[in-house]
């Protein structure tokens, strides 16, 4: 049994014994339902009102979103217009689109070096960037206007402790010593991991130049945004070179 509340789930199971008897209920809470409130704001991009909260409703709704989920085919893109958070449309090439366009292939670029690492570090690492880009991407998704509807929401979001943590990894890796001389070539030592890794430093840079270009043509972007690119770019460099991968 689901029950679903704003701010909660409650999953109860029971198991039968070896006589075919229900045995006693088996209960799991969940505190948030955050990205339960992310899918049916989703659904109301696509015209998929959800009116009813309270807890009969968000019950109803539950299973509704997640048993019974809408196609991802929706031709809603084929006027060369996408959905951003908020009920806010725009184009496909628009400065906006472009730079979430380059950090989806970023997140997918680690991805690639994250299946070909061997090191725990270095997988445990990637997992936690691919992470913060998720809700980097949530910052990108918003209109300047919407900052503050983004912000009361509690969505996940870059902030300065990124910032300090990238920083601190980059100095950490630093320290353990750089495999480096002359030019790099991306590759050449035969690790598919270290490649990817260079690989996706290139797509950083090419991320951070989008996001900096959406930012001078008067639309803001978070300066901790910006910043973090910059920061990012300089641990994959390192990390790339580190000497124990």
């Amino acid at each position: 049994m689901v029950g679903v509340t704003p701010n909660a789930v409650e999953i109860t199971s029971r198991s039968p014994d070896e006589n075919g008897r229900r045995t006693d209920a088996h209960s799991l809470s969940l505190d948030s339902v955050e990205n339960f409130r992310a899918v049916a704001e989703f659904r109301e991009f696509h015209g998929r009102h959800i009116a009813n909260t309270d807890k009969a409703g968000w019950t109803s709704n539950f299973f509704r979103v997640w048993l019974f989920p809408m196609s991802i085919i929706t031709r809603r893109g084929d006027s060369g217009e996408t959905d951003l958070l908020f009920g806010k449309r725009i184009g496909k090439t628009s400065l906006r689109i472009e730079a979430l366009g380059n950090v989806d292939e970023l997140n997918a670029a680690l991805g690639l070096a994250r299946s070909a690492a061997h090191d725990p570090d270095w997988i445990a690492l990637i997992d936690e960037l691919q992470s913060k880009l998720i809700g980097l991407m949530g910052q990108l998704a918003y209109l300047p206007e919407d900052e503050a509807k983004y912000i009361e929401k509690k969505y996940a979001a870059i902030t300065p402790a990124d910032l300090d943590w990238v920083t601190a990894k980059a100095h950490g890796y630093e320290a353990q010593g750089i495999k480096f001389t002359g030019w790099a070539k991306p590759g050449a030592e035969g690790s598919l991991a270290r490649a990817g890794i260079d690989f996706s430093r290139s797509v950083a840079r090419r991320a951070e130049r989008s996001v900096l270009k959406l930012h001078e043509s008067g639309e803001p972007v978070p300066e901790v945004v910006r910043l973090f690119f910059n920061r990012l770019s300089d641990l994959l460099w390192i990390l790339a070179r580190v000497s124990n991968e």
